[in-house]
């Protein structure tokens, strides 16, 4: 959601362990580091993601996606963020 990026300081990361987060709709907030291993994301690219935040609220996972409390409503405006890790 555009408007609730708007209302708080938004800030990029690296993963810093205890992070939690809410991807889905009906279902408890949950480790990061748990789904970050449900979807397979290899340990050793864990610690290099850049994590999306508003405030102090974790906001965006590459791989995962935008936590609920933060998506669009019908009609409203929106950012998609995307990620492109380098090739070596």
């Amino acid at each position: 959601s555009r408007e609730k990026l708007a209302s708080n300081k938004v800030k990029i990361t690296a993963r810093q362990g205890g992070e939690r987060f809410h991807p889905e709709y009906g279902r408890p907030r949950r480790e990061l580091k748990k789904l970050l291993q449900e979807h397979a994301v290899p340990p050793w690219e864990r610690g290099r993601l850049p994590l999306l935040w508003c405030g102090d609220e974790l906001v965006w996972v590459p791989g995962i996606g935008i936590d609920c409390a933060w998506k669009c409503t019908s009609g409203e405006s929106g950012i998609s963020p995307e990620y492109q890790p380098e090739s070596f």
